[in-house]
């Protein structure tokens, strides 16, 4: 088995500390190079490491409803699981030479679902704490129908990339990035002053979103335990989430960067098929 440093080319994306959000590229990239040295000694696949961190995942959001500051601390801290496993799994999949689109297509599978059940489990404890009977799960289940909305839309999109391309006899691609790349991966995002909706976007990533349920689990536990920081967040996120999939919704269709961005990316041949 190679050395860590070697490991660490061969298991690294390319460019990786210069692409992705602040935190996997400062630390968690190189922090997942560990595990993924431990597990390339077993017979493990990328993808059994990919359903680890969806069970993972999903005990975190399941956590997340229940009562108590301690369920609060072990929900963040196996969100936090998630997100770590999460990058090992790409890790041993560039080693063995596994990286296919069935990994991929699970990996992005198991993003929606630790997303959305997050912000699901949040509405849940928010409706039950509060008392608010079936109001408070219609806005639970709609908190958690706009998250996967708005995390729908990039692959909408793409899909209609795809149909569009499919239509043309030659293309060329002019970037590999998109000039309106956001998301969990976001770091090629836009550079200029952020403005209202950009702040609401970034504290909408998953990658955010747990981290700041990690801190008020952290300050919940030691300093104040019976305190309701799960209350807290789900009224800030619950309005922002709607808010933001409406805007980028509309930004979408009326605004037509679709068109834009596709026309960024790829030059067509104007003679179809």
């Amino acid at each position: 088995m190679e050395s860590l440093s070697a490991l660490n080319r061969i298991c690294q994306k390319p460019n990786y500390k210069k692409t992705g959000n602040w935190m996997v590229r400062t630390f968690l990239r190189d922090a997942a190079l560990p595990c993924t040295w431990l597990l390339l000694h077993t017979p493990i696949t990328a993808n059994q490491v990919t359903l680890a961190a969806l069970i993972a995942g999903l005990c975190g959001a399941f956590c997340l409803t229940l009562e108590g500051s301690a369920n609060f601390l072990w929900a963040s801290l196996l969100l936090q699981l998630w997100y770590y496993l999460d990058h090992v799994d790409g890790q041993i999949a560039r080693y063995r030479k596994t990286a296919g689109l069935s990994g991929r297509f699970f990996d992005f599978f198991m993003h929606h679902m630790i997303h959305a059940a997050s912000v699901l489990a949040l509405g849940v404890y928010f409706s039950r704490e509060l008392s608010l009977g079936d109001r408070g799960l219609f806005a639970a289940f709609g908190a958690a129908y706009c998250i996967s909305l708005f995390n729908m839309l990039h692959d909408i999109k793409s899909k209609a990339f795809v149909e569009h391309l499919l239509s043309f006899k030659s293309i060329r691609i002019r970037s590999a990035e998109s000039p309106n790349q956001h998301g969990s991966d976001g770091a090629n995002s836009t550079r200029s002053k952020p403005h209202f909706f950009s702040v609401i976007h970034k504290l909408c990533e998953i990658h955010v979103m747990m981290n700041i349920l990690t801190v008020l689990a952290l300050i919940e536990f030691i300093f104040s335990p019976g305190t309701n920081g799960r209350i807290l967040a789900f009224i800030l996120y619950a309005p922002a989430i709607l808010l933001l999939t409406l805007a980028k919704t509309v930004q979408f269709i009326l605004k037509k960067k679709s068109e834009e961005e596709f026309e960024a990316l790829f030059e067509c041949n104007a003679d179809r098929s």
